[in-house]
């Protein structure tokens, strides 16, 4: 019995708008009001397409727990910002109330939970921490308690988020937040992460912070002397790359401005990249996909850790937008090849032929004609041969339209059965191990993964057979049906 997927739960989000591009004979029938609607959404989706937006008032639309939220953000930003600042300086003034308490931000009796040659970590016991600090003084102590576990540090820095507002009786409020710290001293570096649950009060237009206390203390310690952990390697590898410079470097704005919107260019930025070794020699090249008009590119790399860019050479140049790229061995021969998945088109299957790169997708049965986001590897049929998922769209309307007699009736059988196909959905490729593939998508149950924008193969039961794990959605628009 061949293997057959069940969905276990997907979000209900799709849409296929850009099928009205594809669809010349119905254009005549649009509705020019519809068209304007149309161009709000974009602006909805690529902000200043038709203009800046209004400002927001939070205070407008009765949400009052948004002003209140603001306020306290600011106050409590600003008793963050003494973390950051040389030692000595005090809370401003009007920001405490007189009962103002405190525990102590830097709990103790930390327990450490984790080390090894990299890290150290430590969490605070359970329980709910004494407020032993009061007033201004009790404050300024309890912050510097804090900088003194760290001291000696440099380059500190600390954020706060506000993401729990409960408002009493006009006059009292409850907030918690998401509180950071981190900075660089002798032995490495160091992060805290913690939860403060805050009451306050309110005096006449202000709102006085009246307590603090820390519900949750976790710091790091990272044991890597001056040096980081990951060091930005991106100038020392790319830059001679007449490629990098020339396409990567200046960014889309750049090339928003000098590539025509049909090309296929857009300021999303959803390409990815693939990253495998294409010619055997022990070192990792890497393959940038790019949007519609710009070719993507591939960057062999050299003994010295810097690299040669050699898309054109070696046949893998595509030029049309491109979201997503997988390096996998798929005829079991020993080299990575290379499947790409393309928007709004066909994909590209280039077989690895001693590191030079030949597309066999159409003679494979592998092109998937499709709105393509992402593709991923996995033996989901047991059978020793990797097989391909393709995350596409799928569309109610598409399918609804493109099923229609009245749809393209001067076009070919097959020309409007490639239409069907792209509004389809998602393609699972079973590689049948003679250099071909078969759809079995249907009879698998897998093409609806609605607005599908990458999907992961894994065994989720630890039942030896692969499941499948798809994520998807996108962005609400005035008309929520196309979700």
């Amino acid at each position: 019995m061949k293997p057959r997927f069940a969905i276990s739960s997907l979000s209900p989000a799709w849409l296929l708008a850009g099928l009205l591009w594809l669809l010349p004979g119905c254009k005549s029938d649009i509705d020019p009001a519809r068209l304007e609607n149309l161009r709000d959404d974009l602006d909805a989706v690529i902000t200043g397409a038709r203009g800046a937006p209004p400002p927001e008032d939070a205070a407008r639309g009765g949400w009052d727990t948004e002003v209140f939220g603001a306020r306290a953000q600011e106050t409590l930003e600003a008793f963050a910002h003494l973390l950051d600042s040389p030692p000595g300086k005090t809370p401003a003034d009007g920001l405490l109330a007189e009962e103002f308490t405190s525990s102590a931000l830097r709990p103790t009796g930390l327990e450490e939970t984790f080390r090894d040659r990299h890290f150290i970590v430590r969490k605070a016991p359970a329980g709910k921490q004494a407020a032993s600090r009061k007033g201004r003084d009790g404050l300024e102590a309890a912050l510097g308690e804090l900088l003194e576990a760290f001291a000696g540090s440099t380059g500190r820095h600390s954020k706060l988020k506000l993401f729990e507002v409960a408002l009493g009786d006009g006059n009292s409020a409850r907030t918690r937040t998401y509180f950071q710290l981190g900075g660089r001293f002798e032995e490495g570096t160091f992060q805290v992460k913690a939860t403060w649950l805050s009451s306050w009060t309110r005096a006449g237009e202000r709102w006085l912070l009246k307590s603090t206390e820390v519900e949750s203390y976790e710091e790091a310690i990272g044991l890597t002397g001056a040096e980081s952990l990951f060091t930005d390697c991106t100038k020392a590898s790319l830059a001679g790359s007449a490629a990098f410079r020339s396409q990567l470097l200046p960014g889309l704005d750049h090339w928003m401005g000098r590539i025509e919107l049909r090309m296929g260019i857009d300021i999303g930025g959803w390409q990815g990249l693939a990253i495998g070794d294409i010619d055997g020699d022990g070192r990792d090249d890497l393959y940038v996909c790019q949007p519609g008009g710009l070719p993507n590119r591939l960057f062999v790399q050299n003994t010295d850790g810097t690299v040669t860019e050699r898309s054109a050479e070696l046949g893998v140049d595509w030029l049309e937008s491109t979201h997503s790229a997988l390096f996998v061995d798929l005829d079991n021969d020993g080299d990575q090849d290379l499947y790409v998945a393309n928007d709004f088109g066909r994909n590209n299957l280039y077989r690895n032929d001693s590191g030079r790169f030949t597309d066999i997708a159409a003679t494979a049965g592998a092109e998937d004609i499709s709105p393509g986001m992402s593709s991923c590897w996995g033996d989901y049929d047991n059978d020793g041969l990797m097989d391909l998922y393709v995350s596409n769209m799928f569309s109610s309307a598409g399918n609804r339209i493109t099923s229609q007699g009245r749809f393209h009736q001067g076009a070919s059988e097959e020309t409007r059965a490639q239409f069907r196909r792209h509004a389809r959905g998602n393609t699972l490729l079973k590689n049948m191990g003679n250099g071909s593939f078969s759809d079995v998508s249907e009879a698998a149950g897998i093409t609806i993964g609605r607005w599908a924008w990458g999907s992961k193969f894994a065994d989720l039961n630890n039942d030896g057979w692969e499941d499948l794990l798809v994520t998807n959605g996108f962005i609400t628009q005035q008309d929520t049906g196309d979700l």
